[in-house]
């Protein structure tokens, strides 16, 4: 998604030719902290599995993996808002589209990082010790073809939203 802010690149008076290094320096900083976030125990409401305590351990990783899950999924819904958003800041003459979009972009990657590394800390506890490294190889992969796959539609997107 970060792609059809850069591909698309609306023009805001006051930016100028700085709003695709501004989205990509939110985005990175953002998505840094969701990582950093997702590392602080205090922070997070879930944690794997093997920091957990022993009481109600089964029931406590149903819901910790149906509620990332549930949060992965409903970040798509992210997509149709931004497109909404860039769209309509072709017809604007205002400013007000730029600040909505830095804040989706701060929404979208904050929790790009925080639930990406939530999925890779719980996703282990999934498969028999004897599989958790292929399962880890196999995790890096899907990540890397993921970001393939997701920059790719982007570019399909960003040609949709600027018709």
């Amino acid at each position: 998604m970060i792609s059809l802010g850069i591909l698309v690149t609306p023009k805001f008076d006051v930016l100028g030719d700085w709003y695709p290094v501004l989205v990509v320096a939110i985005f990175n900083f953002f998505d840094f902290a969701g990582k950093v976030a997702s590392a602080n125990t205090s922070f997070v409401s879930f944690t794997p599995s093997s920091r957990l305590s022993s009481s109600n351990t089964s029931l406590s990783n149903q819901f910790r993996y149906r509620l990332t899950t549930a949060m992965i999924g409903i970040r798509f819904l992210f997509i149709p808002i931004i497109i909404v958003i860039v769209r309509q800041s072709f017809q604007s003459t205002t400013n007000v589209e730029m600040v909505f979009l830095f804040l989706m972009t701060i929404l979208l990657s904050f929790s790009s990082g925080y639930y990406g590394s939530v999925s890779m800390m719980l996703a282990p506890d999934l498969v028999p010790q004897k599989s958790k490294e292929l399962a880890g190889n196999l995790m890096a992969f899907f990540l890397l073809f993921g970001l393939s796959v997701g920059a790719t539609i982007a570019i399909g997107l960003s040609n949709l939203v600027t018709l």
